[in-house]
């Protein structure tokens, strides 16, 4: 079965206590905006069989300094300075 829905409003049909595959674009731009990682967390928790993937399911982000004026959302990226 595939289901295509938003985590928050998913239910597992009765007849199915667990997936084996649950695929989801949890990582938002730059990683940090729209994440959606805790919903994936939560949704492994409780329906991921042993075993089961999550894709995709690894990611890496790679900084860089920059005098760039257009840079500035760093200095408060949710209440945090990056800079």
């Amino acid at each position: 079965h595939l289901f295509k829905t938003r985590l928050e409003d998913f239910q597992l049909p009765a007849h199915l206590s667990q997936v084996d595959i649950i695929i989801s674009e949890w990582m938002g731009y730059f990683l940090l905006y729209e994440s959606m990682l805790p919903s994936v967390l939560h949704a492994r928790d409780k329906w991921l069989a042993p075993g089961g993937l999550i894709l995709p399911s690894s990611t890496q982000m790679l900084i860089t300094a920059s005098s760039h004026d257009r840079l500035a959302f760093w200095d408060d990226v949710y209440g945090f300075n990056m800079t």
